[in-house]
């Protein structure tokens, strides 16, 4: 089997939204593997892709994985274009009582500020999602939260003015949570969580809990931040986050950060229940119409999207 999406991505390359092909899972059994089945798969789902208007495609595979990279790369075509940090956080209770230190503030945002922030973030890239208002609203998002220091303030009246054109250097630090637990009492948790402290993944997950439900877990996504001191609020909604998971009863808590994000740094790496791996990242043209976008071009540290997973 294999599954795919189409989902429309926006580019800073002319400013325009592309049509994205996505392969997110490919599985073959196996006895009856080495038989050209995958790429048969590959090749089915291509072409479902360019019938519906996609202009390429793309995939990831774990680096680790040589029969995955040796069929995309040397069988199909596939250009490798980037790199990803998988980080899986386990036994999300451990940790569940850490403070929250006293000079940090974590608030929920609007859904309305989240996006404006989401938005903020999106310059920063190649590559982002163009219906990330739409990702924000629906069910499975939690909310979106930042962190920032007590004695700065935080200017809730996002739309108004940037942070970046004050005088003051402030820091702060962001993410949103898309819920991929099972669970009927999640408003209540998520409440809960914060009075008590004043905020290609599945089937890596489903390798590390091969005795656990692999669809229980929470995906951080739009993890982003400024200033000098953007390392210490980073982590701090780390520790929200696994206060949240650990009241939702989840299994692990996941999130994707491109090889070269800086962001990647402020991950907390003391955990001995926190892993990470590398995910190589393979795109391809699919559609014939002209472009003047080349493929070095388009492809920089790629936005996840949340509901892929």
């Amino acid at each position: 089997m294999i599954r795919g999406c189409i989902k429309h991505v926006g580019t800073r390359f002319g400013g325009r939204h592309v049509k994205f092909g996505c392969i997110l899972g490919l599985r073959v059994s196996p006895r009856h593997r080495r038989m050209g089945i995958g790429l048969k798969l590959v090749e089915a789902i291509e072409e479902w892709m360019v019938e519906n208007g996609a202009e390429y495609t793309f995939l990831a595979t774990e680096e680790s994985n040589i029969a995955s990279n040796n069929l995309f790369a040397l069988k199909c075509n596939y250009v490798k274009f980037s790199s990803l940090l998988i980080y899986v956080q386990e036994d999300c209770s451990s940790l569940n009582n850490k403070p929250q230190p006293q000079n940090i503030q974590i608030e929920k945002l609007s859904i309305d500020e989240a996006i404006f922030l989401h938005k903020r973030h999106q310059g920063t890239k190649d590559m982002y999602l163009a219906d990330i208002d739409k990702v924000l609203n629906e069910k499975p998002s939690l909310g979106t939260w930042v962190s920032y220091l007590k004695d700065d303030g935080w200017d809730i009246g996002l739309s108004k003015r940037d942070i970046r054109d004050s005088h003051d250097v402030r820091s702060w630090a962001t993410l949103s949570i898309w819920n991929k637990c099972e669970t009927d009492q999640k408003k209540l948790i998520i409440q809960n969580a914060e009075r008590s402290r004043r905020s290609s993944i599945s089937h890596l997950v489903e390798k590390q809990h091969q005795q656990q439900e692999p669809s229980s877990f929470l995906f951080l996504h739009g993890l982003f931040g400024e200033g000098d001191r953007v390392g210490e609020l980073v982590e701090s909604l780390w520790w929200f986050a696994m206060r949240v998971a650990a009241n939702m009863n989840c299994k692990a808590m996941v999130t994707e950060l491109g090889f070269s994000d800086p962001m990647s740094e402020f991950v907390p790496r003391g955990i001995s229940s926190l892993s990470y791996t590398n995910d190589v990242w393979y795109a391809k043209r699919v559609s014939d119409q002209e472009d003047d976008l080349t493929m070095k071009g388009m492809f920089g540290n790629v936005a996840v999207d949340p509901r892929d997973f």
